[in-house]
């Protein structure tokens, strides 16, 4: 998700990646007047929900949101109960998949250049070892 200002209008986005790094399936709208961080929690949980629709089950999750991650990891603790059920969606929607791995990264975006200044989360399958098939 990103906005410029605490409680402005804002959007969330999600792009799932194969293994071969093509897109697969994508996803932005406007979010509402929402904080950032409300943003980018409903980007994750949207992203999240289509790669369990596509029947994926191994994933690695790449975000800019930092607050985001660290709190599902529980590297932060989110003190806003508003906040936590959050937390608790992109916690129920996890359990989904067989594996998967969250990474902040501080350009999200490795493949292509989006248009929320790279506020996107990226789903995607892990990379497949040589001789695996």
């Amino acid at each position: 998700g990103f906005q410029r200002k605490e409680k402005a209008p804002c959007g969330c986005s999600y792009a799932i990646y194969d293994e071969n790094q093509e897109l697969v399936n994508e996803y932005s709208a406007f979010a509402g007047l929402r904080s950032r961080e409300v943003a980018q929690f409903q980007g994750g949980i949207f992203g999240l929900h289509a790669a369990s629709l596509l029947g994926i089950k191994k994933l690695n999750v790449h975000s800019n949101a930092v607050s985001v991650i660290n709190q599902y990891n529980g590297t932060w603790e989110q003190k806003v109960p508003a906040l936590i059920k959050y937390i608790s969606e992109m916690k129920r929607l996890a359990e989904q998949f067989d594996e998967i791995n969250f990474t902040v990264e501080t350009n999200a975006n490795p493949v292509q250049k989006n248009t929320f200044d790279n506020a996107v989360d990226i789903v995607r399958p892990p990379q497949r070892e040589e001789g695996q098939g």
